[in-house]
């Protein structure tokens, strides 16, 4: 009975994406003005900051290539960030759509972010408000990879 109890408790634990978000695109028309996107890959670096890298294929799938990705750059791996005109700017980041009539790259301008995590997992729930009119909320549980985090930083010149 354990055992069964265990093996349910598992798949349902693999079922469920590691990252979540709704993009409304206030300048987009169509499928693309407001999208529900979730993935299966999520990571995480530190090093002086946490650093989040969320990448999604098109809307309906977990898998395949990625076609929008979030970048995230807080001060540590647990609390609650904001990034606001006239107030805090604890919160870095964009995002990026590779493909499609709106490729592109949207920065934040106003965000809150929730992050709890230790060394080997980084949960967290945001909305970010970018300078282009989108807003994305969402959520996500990203894994340590240092390694892939950088390589991203360095071919968008972050580092």
């Amino acid at each position: 009975m354990i055992l069964i109890v265990g093996t349910i408790a598992l798949a349902a634990t693999a079922c469920t994406p590691h990252a979540r978000v709704t993009v409304e695109q206030s300048r987009a028309k169509g499928r693309q003005h407001k999208m529900e996107l979730q993935s299966n890959w999520a990571a995480f670096a530190e090093n002086g900051s946490t650093r989040a890298l969320l990448a999604f294929p098109l809307p309906g799938a977990r898998r395949g290539d990625k076609h929008f990705y979030i970048y995230l750059r807080c001060p540590s791996a647990t609390g609650r960030f904001l990034l606001a005109p006239d107030g805090p700017d604890d919160v870095r980041g964009f995002f990026k759509q590779v493909t499609g009539r709106h490729a592109g790259v949207a920065r934040f301008i106003q965000a809150a972010v929730t992050i709890d995590g230790d060394q080997g997992t980084c949960a967290g729930r945001f909305e970010f408000k970018c300078d282009d009119g989108t807003i994305l909320q969402g959520e996500f549980r990203a894994t340590r990879d240092d390694w892939i985090v950088q390589q991203f930083e360095e071919a968008t010149g972050l580092e």
